[in-house]
């Protein structure tokens, strides 16, 4: 059955939007994307007149297994009070990672989410049993890797080398995470870059890097807010933390992989910009609301686009946002940069994303050759006159997920 859809605007992912833009679908995949009048057979035609179509979402950083908290845990302004205070909730909460999980992919594919990044700190996806059905969205799993103690490097990476060997489910790519550098040995995060680089096909790996002045003060003199804390956890390790060590000093190895993503590059200097503007494969992972909730400086995220550095959008988790939805992530930026269009924008939540994460671009566009997965957004009369400066003046509505075909 070939059907077509019409609506007043098309947005495909990557580039500007198509006024009176039309979907041919076929079984389910799109065999044709266009403007205006359809001239073509079709079995039926379906007007979405005051509608546009846009990609699903792409969500490139978040940590599913808080998706049970109601409200972000406190206090986000300071990093390392707050992550005591995650850690705390952690060991108390005994809760179900699985039921966690579950609540946050219906969450984000309820709020136009097609494809999630997820830091999993366990191997829940083996028992997982929901991939692959309709309302589920893809998902990459990275496998959270941590420990300071030198006992710990061999059994963290028999972890990276067993999460690599699952047979993922469908719609499950898999990928690692060396936590930060503050949680990290950094033998351990180098022989970990070592066993990727020498994989055929390499994993996507994703780091937290650059997030806060704690994290520099760390790195450069060994001591400050995060020393505490780690001395206050008894994980504390004299010796590791070598002096005058700088996020680029991370970044030189990150950049030895296929890909990999900087998650948060709150502080990168000059110097890091321009290595990350050097080197295509890295991108960044940028969580607007989480940002601006820890008090951080305006991100450079701005800067980095002008560089040509590949910035995607997340929300991070619960314990510091209030929801895992993008579009509310797309709406603040539309908010800190009125002057961009809403179609630019779109790029850092849809084909940016895939980039990031290492999928085609075909996985967050509107493209021929790939399944009909779309998002159905109302449009105000002030919208459908000019989308590209009011798309995200307005919450996503319900149900606007949807299989076309």
């Amino acid at each position: 059955m070939r059907s077509v859809y019409r609506a007043s605007w098309l947005y495909c992912g990557d580039g500007p939007p198509l006024a009176e833009g039309y979907v041919v679908v076929e079984l389910g995949r799109i065999v044709e994307v266009g403007q205006g009048t359809f001239s073509g057979e079709a079995d039926e035609v379906t007007n979405l007149t005051g509608y546009a179509l846009l990609p699903q979402l792409v969500n490139v950083h978040t940590h599913l297994e808080f998706s049970l908290l109601e409200k972000p845990i406190e206090p986000r302004d300071r990093f390392a009070d707050w992550i005591q205070s995650v850690v705390k909730w952690r060991r108390q909460s005994g809760g179900d990672v699985l039921e966690a999980v579950q609540a946050g992919l219906k969450e984000s594919f309820a709020s136009g989410v097609g494809t999630i990044g997820e830091i999993a700190t366990s191997d829940w996806h083996r028992d997982f049993e929901g991939f692959g059905q309709a309302e589920t969205p893809g998902i990459v799993v990275f496998r959270e890797l941590l420990g300071l103690n030198p006992d710990a490097i061999e059994t963290q990476l028999e972890v990276a080398r067993k999460h690599l060997a699952d047979r993922p489910a469908e719609g499950v790519r898999l990928g690692l995470s060396p936590h930060a550098p503050y949680s990290v040995h950094p033998e351990l995060f180098h022989r970990l870059v070592d066993y990727v680089a020498a994989i055929p096909q390499q994993p996507v790996v994703a780091m937290h890097l650059a997030e806060s002045p704690a994290e520099l003060q760390l790195l450069r003199s060994g001591d400050g807010p995060l020393a505490d804390m780690l001395k206050d956890f008894g994980v504390w390790q004299e010796g590791v933390f070598q002096r005058e060590t700088r996020p680029l000093d991370y970044l030189n190895q990150l950049a030895r992989l296929d890909r990999s993503i900087v998650v948060h590059g709150n502080y990168l200097d000059e110097v890091a910009l321009q290595f990350l503007a050097d080197h295509e494969q890295m991108s960044v992972a940028y969580c607007p609301r989480t940002h601006a909730a820890m008090g951080h400086p305006t991100h450079p995220w701005r800067e980095m686009l002008r560089r040509g550095i590949n910035v995607a959008l997340g929300t991070d988790s619960r314990a510091s946002n209030p929801d895992l939805s993008v579009w509310e992530e797309l709406r603040l930026l539309a908010t800190l940069a009125p002057d961009m269009a809403a179609s630019e924008l779109l790029k850092l939540a849809t084909v940016n994303g895939a980039r990031a994460l290492g999928l085609e671009p075909g996985t967050a566009s509107i493209t021929a050759g790939h399944p009909a997965h779309v998002l159905v957004v109302p449009l105000s009369s002030v919208a459908i006159a000019d989308p590209e400066a009011t798309l995200f003046k307005t919450p996503l509505v319900a149900g606007c997920m949807r299989k076309l075909g």
